[in-house]
């Protein structure tokens, strides 16, 4: 049987297990013009002769039924991924053989592309919640800036009928419920200023308010974030405030910053928490793996990064 003669034969035709694409060695031995025997004696020293952590290279053994008259009889057969059959068809050389290798690579790369992109479909599908109804996701919205609205309420001491007021006001609507999900964001960003910036009308801070908001900002200072940077900085930048001025802030004002610094130190708390799990993780991993690995050096132009728009006072 010539090269010009392949197709005259029976078609690579790989077989799914598990997710991962497969060939037969039956059919491997038909292909290659082998005794079955034979090779799966090659296979059977490959297995024995591999090492332990080559486990990606797998033969998976099966038993094909075949059937004699009125008896059946169990034939063993192997299954080989992609790694198993490189491995196996190394072995087989010759014109023809390369010809059989070539198809065999075809086949798997159309299998395994075929396999991730169904993977790439099911997951975006899993990732989608079903589409709720623009009725029910108003209703949901109008939930969540009643909650904002009261914990601006709270923050200020306002009624919160005035709060509400104050966002129907900017977003020019008569009611909460009359606000479409188009003016999302601009309540969000209204809502945001009004709970994090200070406004300087009322009594003066007590000097308790003034050392928390001293132990907290040195408290952020103490993550890798603001280690190298400049917190005080970052505190001008977004309320217009330097540390001498923290003697001139109002009772609501010191609530607002302790507020926004108390927010700022538990994310920072709980990334520097998740990082380090996952430091220790990976370094276990590349200990077991490759052995104890030098520490490379730590960068020191960090970025600040910016969790605040500028400063504008809210006239009340």
């Amino acid at each position: 049987m010539g090269t010009k003669n392949l197709q005259d034969v029976q078609p690579v035709e790989l077989t799914v297990e598990h997710g991962v694409a497969m060939a037969s060695s039956l059919q491997v031995a038909k292909h290659f013009e082998k005794d079955h025997n034979q090779v799966l004696r090659k296979i059977r020293s490959l297995i024995k002769n591999l090492p332990e952590e080559r486990n990606v290279c797998n033969f998976t053994p099966i038993n094909i039924s075949k059937e004699l008259g009125h008896a059946m009889r169990q034939d063993p057969t192997y299954l080989l991924n992609r790694d198993a059959f490189t491995l196996l068809a190394m072995k087989f050389t010759g014109k023809k053989a390369l010809a059989w290798q070539l198809q065999y690579i075809e086949a798997f790369n159309s299998m395994e592309a075929a396999l991730r992109q169904q993977a790439a479909g099911e997951m975006c599908h899993a990732d989608i919640p079903p589409q709720e109804s623009e009725e029910i996701r108003h209703g949901r919205m109008v939930k969540i800036f009643r909650a904002l609205l009261a914990h601006w309420a709270n923050l200020d001491n306002l009624p919160l009928e005035t709060a509400e007021t104050s966002l129907c006001l900017h977003l020019n609507v008569r009611r909460l419920e009359d606000c479409t999900l188009g003016d999302t964001d601009r309540a969000f960003s209204f809502l945001f200023r009004a709970q994090h910036l200070p406004v300087n009308t009322g009594e003066k801070a007590a000097e308790e308010q003034l050392d928390c908001i001293r132990l907290i900002a040195d408290g952020c200072t103490q993550f890798r974030a603001y280690r190298d940077g400049d917190l005080y900085g970052f505190l001008k930048r977004a309320y217009g405030l330097a540390p001498e001025d923290f003697e001139c802030l109002t009772i609501r004002s010191a609530n607002k910053i302790i507020f926004a610094l108390s927010g700022l130190f538990f994310t920072l708390w709980g990334n520097s928490e998740y990082l380090s799990k996952r430091t220790r993780l990976f370094a276990s991993r590349a200990y077991h793996a490759h052995g104890p690995q030098k520490r490379p050096p730590s960068s020191r132009n960090r970025v600040c990064p910016e969790f605040l728009p500028p400063c504008r006072e809210i006239q009340q």
